[in-house]
């Protein structure tokens, strides 16, 4: 599983076939409410056939909460053994195998780390959200929000905003600040840069 603040990636691996699928995010360091979002599509019944889960994920950063991981997974009658590591050791396996490299993430957070080909070596420390994640999908999506309640946005591009959102301040407001998930919501913003080309 790779499980970043807005979505997790899933695949099932055994001899003879590869499943993929997807399901809602889960980041303990920056969610609340956490549990497993899945459609009505999601294979759950492999859980049974799992004899190991490798779960790189969003703010796995210490034994509580690797241990919390653990838990959810209990939650889904999972009883394999489960590895639970920081979503930067993932993406410096998947891209750097055995090499030495810089690696960095950018999703709905972001981070960069040097990896010297078993583990990482240095880091910047992971700030989260609301004190780092430069370059981010919040970021932007924090961005893009205030250049437009703020009366910034250019006209053309306002109304492309408008068309495609239609937002009053308040849903905003309620959605970041009095609900969980502020960062995913955030962060999908950024998706209105495609329309402004």
């Amino acid at each position: 599983v790779d499980s970043g603040s807005t979505k997790s990636e899933w695949a099932f691996v055994d001899d003879n076939q590869t499943i993929f699928a997807n399901s809602g995010g889960i980041n303990p360091a920056s969610q609340s409410d956490q549990s497993f979002i899945f459609d009505s599509t999601f294979p759950k019944e492999l859980f049974s056939r799992a004899q190991k889960i490798y779960f790189y994920g969003a703010g796995i950063k210490s034994e509580e909460s690797k241990s919390y991981i653990k838990q959810l997974f209990q939650t889904l009658n999972y009883v394999g053994e489960i590895e639970a590591m920081s979503d930067l050791l993932g993406a410096a396996r998947a891209c750097c195998k055995n090499e030495q490299g810089l690696v960095g993430i950018l999703g709905t957070g972001s981070n960069i780390c040097w990896y010297n080909g078993a583990c990482i070596q240095q880091k910047s420390p992971a700030l989260g959200y609301i004190l780092g994640d430069e370059g981010s999908g919040f970021q932007i999506g924090r961005a893009i929000l205030k250049s437009y309640f703020y009366g910034n946005m250019p006209l053309e591009i306002k109304t492309l905003f408008e068309k495609k959102y239609r937002l009053t301040l308040d849903e905003v407001l309620i959605n970041t600040y009095k609900k969980p998930g502020n960062n995913a919501y955030i962060a999908a913003f950024t998706g209105f840069l495609r329309e402004v080309n």
